[in-house]
C-alpha cells in the first residue's frame, strides 16, 4: 500500500516526454525559475528515479561503502521498528531505546568520519541536483492544462484518509427518537 501511495503521489511521466530531444530549448533568463518550478513539480517521479539511479550507481562503483551502508541501514531499521518499550539485553547489559539511539548516532558519526561515506553522499547530492537542475531549466515546461491535471491528481492524493471520509456525502439527518412520556409532557406544557 505504501508503494501505491508513493507512486500515486509521485507519478512517473513517460520517458519520451521527459527526455525527448525535441522538448528542450534555451530559456530566456526570466523563464528559468518558472521552468524549474513547473518541471520539478510535474516530473517529480522521474527526478526521484534519476536521483535513485545516481545513488545506486555511485554506491556500486565504490563497493567499500556497501558494508557501512548495510550496517547503518540495518541498525536504524532495527531501532526505529522496535515498537516495544522494553530494553534490549545484550551480554547482560540492559540497553534502553534512548541508549540505542545514542550508540547509533556515535556509530553513524564514526562511519561518516572514517569512511568516505559523508563525501560520497554530498557528491551524490551535488551531481543529482546539477543534473536535475540543468534538465529542469532547459526542458520545455508542461502546458497549463497538464499542470491543472497534475494539481488535481496531487490534491486528490494529498487529502488524508480522515478528510476523505468527511468529504463523503452524509446521510440524511434522522430526527431524534422521543419517548412517549416526554412527548406527552411537552404537549401538556404547550396547552
Amino acid at each position: 500500500e505504501l508503494v501505491h501511495k508513493v507512486s500515486a503521489s509521485l507519478p512517473v511521466r513517460s520517458w519520451d516526454a521527459f527526455a525527448g530531444a525535441n522538448a528542450f530549448s534555451r530559456p530566456a533568463l526570466y523563464e528559468v525559475t518558472q521552468r524549474i518550478q513547473r518541471n520539478l513539480l510535474f516530473y517529480a517521479g522521474n527526478y526521484a528515479i534519476v536521483f535513485g539511479c545516481i545513488a545506486v550507481l555511485t554506491i556500486f562503483l565504490n563497493p567499500m561503502l556497501l558494508l557501512p551502508i548495510s550496517i547503518l541501514v540495518g541498525g536504524w531499521l532495527y531501532v526505529t521498528s522496535q515498537h516495544s518499550t522494553e530494553p534490549l539485553i545484550m551480554r547482560g547489559v540492559e540497553l534502553s531505546k534512548e541508549k540505542l539511539y545514542i550508540i547509533l548516532f556515535v556509530v553513524t558519526g564514526l562511519l561518516f568520519f572514517f569512511t568516505s561515506l559523508g563525501s560520497t553522499i554530498f557528491w551524490i547530492l551535488g551531481v543529482a541536483m546539477t543534473a536535475i537542475g540543468v534538465h529542469a531549466a532547459f526542458k520545455e515546461p508542461p502546458s497549463d492544462d497538464e499542470m491543472a491535471q497534475h494539481h488535481a491528481h496531487a490534491l486528490e492524493w494529498s487529502v488524508s484518509p480522515l478528510l476523505r471520509r468527511r468529504m463523503r456525502p452524509r446521510r440524511r439527518h434522522r430526527p431524534p427518537i422521543v419517548c412517549e412520556a416526554t412527548r406527552n409532557s411537552v404537549e401538556y406544557e404547550q396547552a
